[in-house]
C-alpha cells in the first residue's frame, strides 16, 4: 500500500514538473516573439529633416533615402517593400553599414527635381545615385550591393587630355562628359541621374564630370556656350547632346547609338604653352588699352611679340647646344 502511494506521489510530482517546464517554454517563445516584434519596429526607416539630409550627404556615410510626400498612394503601397530593404541592411547585411531613411520635406524634394514619387537615392562617397529600376525589395537590395563606389570620373584641367586622349588617339575608349557648375542647382539636380547613367554605361563608355568654375582651361577649349553641357567624345569626334529631354534613358540611348544622328566635329587639340602665352598677352592688352586702340595694337603688335618670343626661344636653344661643345674644347 505504501509503495502504491509513493508511486502516486511521484507521478503527481512529475506531472507538476512537466507543467512548469511547458509554461517556461511558452513564456520564452512569447519573449522571443516580442523581441522579434521590437526588432522589426527598431529597423523601420527614420524620417529625415532637410538639414539632416544635407548633413548626411556631406558626412560621406552610405545610406539609402526614399523621397515621399503626404497623400502619395504609390508611396504608401511601396512602404512594405522599403521596410524589407531596411530590415535586410539592418540584419543580414549589417556589415555594409548602410542606413535606410525616408525624406518627406517638400522643399528638399523640389530641389532634387524628382520626376516621380516615390524615388530612391543611394548616397555614397558624397555622391547620390538615382535608382530607376523595379520598385521591389530584392531589386533594390541587389542594386545597392553592386554599386558601393562612385562610378563617374571627376576630370580636371591637369588630367583631362592625359586620361581621355580625346585628341591624341583615344586609346582609353569613348568618353561621355558632363560640363557644369557643380555648385549650381541646374547641375546638382543632374548629378544623381548622371551617376545612374555612369552605372548603366559601366564597362561600355567612360562617364565623367568637369566642374567648369574650377577648370576654366578645359571649358575654354571646348567653347562651352552654356551649362550644363553633355559631350560624347568618340574616335577623335565630338558629339554634343542638344535634345530637350534629359531623362536617363534618352541620354543613355544617345551615348550608345543616338549620337549618329548628330553632327560630329573634330576635337580641338589641347593648347600648347606657347598658345596659352600669346593668348594671355592679347587678353591683357585688351584689359589695359581702350577698346578703340586695342584691336589695332593687337593686330600690329601681337605678331611682333610672337616673332620676338620665337627669336628668344631659338637663341636660347642654340646657346644650349653650343655651350657643351665649348666645355669639351677647354678640357
Amino acid at each position: 500500500m505504501s509503495s502504491s502511494k509513493s508511486c502516486l506521489v511521484l507521478c503527481v510530482v512529475l506531472s507538476m514538473l512537466l507543467s512548469v517546464a511547458h509554461l517556461q517554454d511558452v513564456d520564452e517563445s512569447e519573449v522571443d516573439e516580442n523581441e522579434d516584434d521590437s526588432a522589426e519596429v527598431d529597423v523601420k526607416p527614420k524620417y529625415l529633416t532637410k538639414d539632416e539630409f544635407n548633413m548626411l550627404v556631406e558626412s560621406g556615410d552610405r545610406f539609402v533615402v526614399n523621397f515621399v510626400s503626404p497623400g502619395c498612394i504609390k508611396c504608401n503601397e511601396f512602404a512594405p517593400e522599403y521596410e524589407e530593404v531596411a530590415l535586410h541592411f539592418a540584419t543580414e547585411r549589417a556589415d555594409m553599414n548602410i542606413k535606410v531613411f525616408i525624406e518627406g520635406d517638400l522643399q528638399t524634394i523640389r530641389k532634387q527635381g524628382l520626376r516621380r514619387l516615390p524615388s530612391l537615392y543611394y548616397v555614397r562617397d558624397k555622391t547620390p545615385l538615382l535608382y530607376t529600376g523595379e520598385m521591389d525589395a530584392q531589386s533594390i537590395i541587389h542594386f545597392v550591393e553592386v554599386t558601393g563606389r562612385r562610378i563617374h570620373i571627376p576630370l580636371s584641367d591637369d588630367d583631362f587630355e592625359r586620361r581621355t586622349q580625346v585628341s591624341t588617339g583615344a586609346t582609353t575608349g569613348d568618353w561621355f562628359v558632363l560640363f557644369c557648375d557643380v555648385e549650381h542647382v541646374d547641375c546638382s539636380v543632374l548629378l544623381p541621374m548622371w551617376e545612374n547613367i555612369a552605372y548603366r554605361l559601366h564597362s561600355l563608355i567612360n562617364v565623367a564630370v568637369v566642374d567648369i568654375p574650377k577648370n576654366p582651361k578645359t571649358a575654354k577649349r571646348f567653347q562651352l556656350s552654356g551649362s550644363p553641357a553633355m559631350h560624347l567624345f568618340r574616335k577623335g569626334k565630338q558629339y554634343v547632346y542638344t535634345l530637350q529631354m534629359r531623362d536617363d534613358s534618352t541620354v543613355v540611348q544617345f551615348a550608345q547609338n543616338g549620337y549618329k544622328r548628330f553632327p560630329g566635329v573634330d576635337v580641338l587639340p589641347e593648347q600648347s604653352p606657347f598658345d596659352t602665352l600669346t593668348e594671355n598677352i592679347a587678353d591683357q592688352l585688351k584689359e589695359v588699352l581702350p577698346e578703340s586702340h586695342s584691336s589695332k595694337l593687337i593686330v600690329i603688335g601681337l605678331p611682333v611679340v610672337v616673332v620676338l618670343l620665337i627669336i628668344v626661344f631659338i637663341s636660347r636653344r642654340r646657346a644650349s647646344d653650343i655651350l657643351p661643345g665649348r666645355t669639351k674644347k677647354g678640357v
